[in-house]
């Protein structure tokens, strides 16, 4: 594409910057290169180099489509706000983001002006790698004070509750037809539904992953020989390994089992079988909205906070972890972070649990006189004549103190 003439602020991007961004490159044969689509359906609002800009997060950045899609919703919204006064997005100033902040205090909380702000400001930072502007116009717009919120967490005894097998609801008659006999509208020999359920919750708690993690994971991706789980499609593109508790791993072979029956059931698909670990209601992947309905359904049935999420799980996964004497490291690995700080605002202890930490300390117990262990400071009477210490005078029987003569006048 040819860059559009340069605006207030922006300059001509160089000569050898412009050839890396020139979609409709020519063929050998002359033809021209078609650009690529934008990274995602809300991208074809917006200006050609905010779709751009998508399309480096997906394709350099490997940002998930949920992520790409909220930034293409940010910078919609900033353009809207643009077009009556005649700006372009790619050349908005610094009082331009002003007024659209101030705009947004009236219907948004500021979670998520702040999101919108970093959203307009990663635009800008790309904006002037690539040559398009100078400065970075939303660099000093500071971004407003976020409330220090706590996620909710479940405590164990909730965890075991909510983790207690359900028996599988009675079977309905079979329909017609083979694509009935997946999850959803079981067969009269099988009932699948519950048993995914099961192992969803279960490997969500045990392993601590995202939703969009756990709804990204492939059947190939659980190792139930050695108890190990591969998640390939992490935040950032990254990938780790996460062990699998005991519990889980049963939930899993047992969902297994009955996947291998629902797929047996489907029609052939062109690509073939569905290679995600956890089917939908037609053969295809669990979506993060069904995986949030399911716990949503569980939480009903269990009598539960029905304000938690599958986040809730994540957080307690640490905080557990945690409470158990696990390492703060190993917890940031199993859970994927880059930065430790991020980890630790995933635990949450208790004043009971911060004693039985200190416990570790080795002057947290002492020996007392009878030979029995308390804390440190057991046993030990309080110094008599407490008045006189506060007023630095000698206890009784204590020697009198030798007056202090200044150096001068030794």
């Amino acid at each position: 594409m040819t860059p559009r003439p340069p605006g207030p602020g922006s300059r001509a991007p160089a000569e050898g910057a412009r050839r890396r961004r020139t979609r409709a490159a020519a063929r050998p044969d002359g033809a021209a290169v078609p650009s690529p689509p934008p990274a995602c359906a809300e991208g074809h609002g917006l200006p050609r180099l905010a779709r751009d800009f998508l399309d480096y997060l997906g394709a350099l950045r490997n940002r998930r489509p949920n992520t790409i899609a909220a930034y293409a919703r940010d910078l919609k919204g900033y353009a809207d706000f643009l077009a009556p006064k005649g700006v372009a997005l790619e050349d908005a100033g610094k009082p331009h983001l002003r007024s659209y902040v101030l705009s947004l205090r009236t219907r948004l909380d500021n979670s998520s002006i702040a999101r919108a702000l970093s959203a307009v400001r990663s635009f800008g930072a790309w904006l002037v790698r690539e040559g398009y502007r100078e400065g970075n116009a939303a660099a000093s717009v500071k971004r407003p004070k976020l409330a220090g919120r706590q996620p909710r967490f479940l405590s164990v005894a909730e965890a075991e509750t909510l983790l207690e097998p359900r028996s599988p609801a009675p079977a309905r008659p079979a329909a017609t037809g083979p694509a009935r006999a997946v999850l959803g509208r079981p067969p009269a020999a099988a009932n699948p539904h519950a048993a995914r359920d099961q192992a969803v919750l279960e490997l969500a708690y045990s392993t601590g992953l995202r939703v969009g993690e756990l709804a990204g994971l492939d059947a190939d991706d659980l190792n139930l020989s050695e108890g190990w789980i591969h998640v390939r499609s992490g935040k950032g593109g990254k990938s780790r390994s996460v062990p699998v508790g005991l519990p889980a791993l049963r939930a899993a072979r047992s969902w297994l089992r009955e996947r291998a029956l629902a797929l047996a059931s489907l029609p052939p698909r062109p690509g073939g079988p569905s290679p995600a670990l956890f089917l939908g209601a037609r053969g295809g992947r669990l979506s993060d909205r069904e995986i949030r309905r399911l716990l949503a359904r569980r939480l009903r049935e269990t009598d539960l906070d029905p304000a938690y999420s599958p986040h809730s799980l994540r957080h307690s996964f640490a905080t557990h972890l945690l409470e158990h004497g696990a390492d703060l490291k190993a917890i940031q690995d199993m859970l994927g972070h880059s930065s430790l700080a991020t980890t630790e605002r995933y635990t949450h202890l208790d004043l009971s649990s911060l004693r039985r930490a200190y416990r570790a300390h080795p002057r947290a117990l002492a020996q007392g006189r009878d030979g029995t262990s308390g804390p440190a400071d057991a046993g030990v009477p309080d110094p008599p004549e407490a008045d006189a210490h506060a007023g630095n005078a000698p206890g009784p029987g204590a020697p009198a103190r030798r007056k202090r003569v200044p150096p001068a006048t030794r």
